[in-house]
């Protein structure tokens, strides 16, 4: 996607997430767009492929393009969840968010626990260390993001990966943005995952990622 593209995703994005333009706003077309954007109707036309692709436009029999009911937006996306999360956060979605972290990724954990050879829990204690070490929030955050999708990669199944994968960013981008990136309990929480990882301890490491996905529920609350 070219520049001009995904700087309209955004834009139409971040509209339609802050209900600027709600799921009963008047239809968008490839050349209203370009108009309003300043670009191309190519770079028009692939910026509404990409909305289609995540669920927030929708094209009807007659080729209008309207903006989609947010049960029907990708939120699994990256992009989507970024708009949601961090850019124009609420509670509703935070709550959503870490609820389904809580139930999906100590499933994950158990699975890595059980699975994690000495190079992965190597890997995961580096990727603490660059946690401790990080000079800034937006360092910590990208550190535990790191974390946790190669957490999830450990447990050998790449379909509960993929699930997790786009929401960790975006909640520890939304920590950050909210409370504070970095706190001695995220740190120590992180320090329990490795532990248990190490002892092969599928119990133990899913109850210190519930701990994380309560901790950071409380971090998110608006």
């Amino acid at each position: 996607m070219t520049s001009p593209a995904r700087r309209i995703v955004t834009e139409v994005l971040d509209a339609v997430v802050a209900g600027a333009l709600p799921a009963a706003a008047p239809s968008l077309s490839v050349e209203l767009l370009a108009a309003q954007h300043g670009c191309t109707l190519d770079e028009a036309r692939a910026a509404l492929c990409a909305l289609e692709q995540r669920g927030i436009v929708r094209a009807d029999a007659d080729g209008e393009r309207r903006i989609e009911a947010s049960d029907r937006w990708k939120l699994l996306d990256g992009d989507v969840a970024s708009a949601v999360l961090v850019r124009w956060p609420s509670a509703i979605f935070d709550r959503e968010a870490v609820e389904a972290v809580r139930l999906v990724a100590p499933e994950a954990a158990r699975l890595a626990a059980a699975r994690a050879q000495r190079g992965d829990v190597a890997a995961l204690a580096g990727i603490l260390e660059r946690m401790r070490r990080a000079g800034d929030d937006d360092a910590f955050a990208a550190a535990e993001a790191d974390f946790h999708r190669t957490l999830a990669l450990v447990s050998g199944n790449r379909f509960l990966a993929a699930m997790l994968e786009p929401l960790h960013p975006a909640l520890a981008s939304a920590r950050r943005a909210g409370a504070g990136g970095r706190n001695a309990l995220t740190i120590a929480l992180h320090e329990r995952i490795v532990e248990a990882i190490r002892d092969a301890d599928p119990d133990a490491t899913a109850l210190a990622v519930e701990d994380y996905a309560d901790h950071l529920g409380s971090r998110l609350e608006r």
